[in-house]
């Protein structure tokens, strides 16, 4: 019994610790809402300055929290008793410990590698350095233990992003309020977008963000909501097109996936879930509309998935069949039929999808390696692997996988050659291939798991990927307690996948982190409250 009164006491001053509560509610809605507006000289330093707001934004609410710990532990330094440590580790999270070895295969592979400063600040990479990892490590800390999550949050997260990708619209049709292509050669006006940036590291933030509004039109309670939310999750559907990358695609088309399993229940959900897949076809055909319409304007016509998704006319169709089916469960629902039926649909549909998913990857091993032969025109670069495939992530992928397997020593498995550095052994190894292929130097492995792997090692890989993952699943499991937990599930889920396409960076990952620790920060005050 008292140990258990102890316990309670160290719950007790941690919640009242009302000055770290503060500086973490402060900071996530500095993150939410100034974050992705952020800039300075337009797109000159995009990367430097969004590193910057959040590395000094992190930093300042970090020490905050931390002075107001101490004050308060000072202050009730009697009810801190001996076993306070055990009791707090206990509540260490499975997540919460990948977070840690993440960490520590990050400080051991700094310490091993000889180009430490250039680890420290990841100078030579995408500045995915120990101190980027760093900032990761205290914000998820800070966020997970401290933020009181309330609706005022979310209220500002989708409001700024009306704004973000409303910009991003416009953008493609070289609309441009903020003048934010002024310094820029018009070369290179399609890398860049909105007020994210690159389009390629972009598709890692659309992922967080989409499937939020996705799940606040599926679980709302009121139709005034499912209005409102609708318009927001439009613009954010035309967005996403209007970027023009394959990889946000991917993780959204996945994020659909995960969360038809969660509608697949009632006639309401699969309503709103129809709704919501027309809707996402429908905003492609009209951005597909005004691509062909403006040609002559657009920075960049649509091209690869978003130039499928919008111009294909199966893909318009599929937008009237979804419509069409939402209004179809919507009488379905008014006339009261039995739904006793939809968890076996639920598991026959996704047996399906299995089978879909294994006949796929098959397909692509047997047009990669028996029928090279099979001309398969525009989907090349899709179905068959390749050096070219995913535009030359193939040959990527194979070299970093090679100088993992040839050159690494067995310390380096473990925990790689040094945290952003893959570029040094890659071009060690592949200088000359590399420049014949791609005419630039090669920072990265476009390949979260992969780069992961090839500079933090296989510790790095549980910490980074098993964070990600061991999340999801939590918070899939537990969302009827706050569904906000669902749509956290859901950015993972995009996120990861988009992540087979790009690599850690001071643009989405800093995002990634805080939705995380605050799907953390709700359970963890569930369970206190539950106990």
């Amino acid at each position: 019994m008292a140990k258990r009164i102890k316990q309670k006491n160290n719950v007790k001053i941690r919640v009242q610790n009302t000055g770290a509560n503060i500086a973490a509610y402060i900071y996530v809605l500095l993150m939410l809402g100034g974050f992705p507006l952020f800039y300075r000289n337009n797109y000159i330093n995009i990367m430097e300055s969004k590193w910057g707001f959040f590395s000094i934004t992190t930093i300042s609410a970090v020490v905050v929290a931390v002075i107001s710990t101490v004050v308060l532990m000072v202050g009730h330094y009697q009810d801190v008793k001996k076993d306070s440590f055990k009791a707090w580790i206990r509540t260490f999270s499975v997540t919460d410990w990948c977070v840690i070895t993440l960490m520590v295969s990050v400080f051991i592979s700094w310490a091993a590698t000889p180009y430490k400063e250039e680890a420290w600040s990841g100078s030579s990479g995408k500045m995915a350095g120990v101190f980027f990892y760093l900032v990761l490590f205290l914000a998820y800390f800070l966020v997970s233990r401290y933020l009181k999550y309330d609706q005022w949050i979310l209220i500002l997260y989708i409001v700024v992003n009306l704004f973000v990708f409303g910009l991003a619209i416009l953008n493609h049709f070289m609309i441009d309020p903020l003048g934010m292509y002024e310094n820029l050669v018009e070369n290179n006006y399609w890398m860049f977008i909105t007020t994210m940036g690159n389009i390629n590291v972009l598709a890692g933030y659309f992922c967080v963000f989409v499937p939020v509004t996705m799940v606040l039109f599926c679980f709302c309670e009121t139709i005034q909501s499912q209005v409102i939310y609708g318009v927001f999750m439009t613009v954010s559907f035309m967005g996403l097109i209007s970027a023009n990358g394959d990889a946000g695609i991917l993780g959204i088309g996945c994020a659909f996936l995960f969360l038809f399993w969660f509608c697949l229940v009632s006639f309401e959900k699969l309503k709103r879930f129809f709704l919501m897949a027309g809707l996402f076809f429908a905003s492609a055909w009209v951005i597909g509309a005004l691509d062909d319409a403006y040609v002559d304007t657009v920075k960049e016509p649509l091209a690869t998935l978003p130039g499928v998704i919008g111009k294909n006319m199966a893909c318009h169709m599929l937008a009237i069949v979804f419509l069409v089916l939402g209004f179809l469960f919507y009488f379905m629902k008014k006339k009261e039929v039995s739904e006793e039926r939809l968890p076996m649909i639920r598991k026959i549909v996704y047996a399906l999808i299995a089978v879909a998913a294994v006949a796929v990857f098959g397909g692509v091993i047997y047009l990669s390696t028996t029928g090279t032969d099979i001309d398969l025109g525009q989907w090349e670069t899709y179905l068959r692997f390749s050096d070219s495939w995913g535009s030359s992530r193939g040959f990527t992928w194979k070299r970093t996988l090679t100088i993992y397997a040839q050159d690494y020593t067995v310390f380096q498995k473990i925990f790689g050659y040094g945290p952003d550095l893959l570029g040094i052994p890659l071009h060690e190894r592949f200088h000359d291939e590399i420049f014949a292929r791609m005419g630039a130097y090669l920072v990265d492995a476009h390949n979260e798991t992969l780069q992961t792997l090839g500079t933090l090692g296989i510790m790095g890989v549980i910490g980074y990927m098993g964070a990600q993952i061991t999340a999801l699943v939590r918070y899939a499991k537990c969302y009827k307690e706050d569904p906000f937990l669902l749509a956290v599930a859901t950015g993972l889920v995009a996120y990861i996948v988009q992540g087979m396409m790009g690599s850690p960076q001071t643009f989405g990952t800093p995002i990634m982190f805080v939705a995380l620790a605050m799907g953390e920060s709700i359970v963890r005050r569930k369970k206190e409250e539950a106990a």
